[in-house]
């Protein structure tokens, strides 16, 4: 079976966890209760998983995720969440997150979770996957139009997105203000909107992207 560290703040949940783990076969390399102690733990120890919860204080799930994969540990990973954003799920998806499960799952879920990621496969819960799925195509869509527009087109549609008026970004970008209507019209063309609130929702993407 497999040696799992468990990240996990709450004493009872921490408890329950572990007891469920060992019960199902499986050995505890160590409990931590916070981020720094999560990474710690896992490049000393070097257990087969690393059961984390999403939020932890010193360092989200998401954080230690971005942390162990830049230096190149590929430890596999397993995030327990009362509640998780679609950005953070999305993400997680992105960087090779092993196992995504809510709290509010069976104990049999959890450790079947842990089997099969033990066993070298994924495990999604089914509660999460149309939403992974629809942050992605959000994320992509947001990428694909910053792409799309050169940096004074994103610069003028951000301001523009806010309600700012024609005559306010050509004094603040220094052109006139004919060429911020010719450029407006241009990002109209290309982004795919006709007004300045459809715009709004469409840079509200990119911003979403850039944060996830």
């Amino acid at each position: 079976m497999s040696k799992i560290l468990v990240a996990e703040p709450h004493p009872v949940t921490r408890r329950g966890l572990v007891g469920l783990l060992r019960e199902a076969g499986h050995d505890i390399a160590a409990t931590v209760e916070d981020g720094n102690g999560a990474v710690d733990a896992v490049l000393r120890l070097r257990p087969d998983i690393l059961l984390l919860e999403v939020a932890l204080p010193e360092g989200s799930a998401i954080e230690i995720l971005r942390i162990l994969r830049a230096a190149a540990d590929e430890t596999p990973v397993i995030l327990l969440s009362s509640r998780i954003s679609d950005e953070e799920l999305a993400e997680a998806a992105n960087l090779g997150a092993e196992g995504l499960l809510l709290k509010s799952c069976p104990e049999a879920i959890i450790v079947k979770c842990v089997d099969e990621v033990s066993c070298g496969r994924k495990w999604i819960d089914r509660m999460l996957v149309p939403r992974i799925i629809a942050a992605q195509h959000k994320a992509g869509e947001a990428k694909s139009l910053e792409l799309s527009l050169s940096g004074r087109e994103q610069e003028i549609a951000r301001l523009a997105s806010t309600g700012k008026p024609n005559r306010y970004i050509a004094q603040i970008i220094g052109i006139a203000e004919g060429t911020v209507k010719v450029h407006l019209h241009n990002i109209y063309q290309k982004v795919g909107v006709s007004n300045r609130t459809e715009l709004a929702m469409k840079m509200e993407n990119i911003g979403a992207a850039q944060v996830s």
